[in-house]
């Protein structure tokens, strides 16, 4: 019993360090950038992406839930008509809004 439950929590970390979200190609060619980057662009819209922050009662790691919402902004940046988006805030119980810009052409 005691095996089961080392693999069982064993197998937990190992999905809690799993990155699961792709960027596309057209989403990884949005710019991740500050707000004083953003000067001389069009805002398009605004947007909130979410994932799990944790796996039953463990939290995933902050970065890979951090960078599994950058990927999913840039993902919907770029189907929205963005090149660059802007991070609003700290990232929330897995949830992080983004303003979606235009910056060239």
């Amino acid at each position: 019993m005691n095996k089961t439950i080392s693999i069982g929590i064993l197998a937990a970390m190992a999905l809690a360090a799993c990155t699961w979200v792709k960027p596309t190609e057209e989403g990884a060619r949005v710019v991740v950038a500050e707000a004083y980057n953003v000067r001389d662009c069009t805002r398009v819209s605004t947007l909130t992406t979410s994932v799990k922050h944790t796996v039953g009662s463990m939290q995933r790691k902050p970065e890979k839930v951090e960078q599994e919402l950058t990927t999913l902004a840039r993902n919907e940046a770029a189907i929205r008509g963005g090149d660059t988006i802007v991070p609003r805030g700290e990232v929330q119980e897995g949830a992080r809004t983004f303003d979606v810009y235009r910056c060239k052409g």
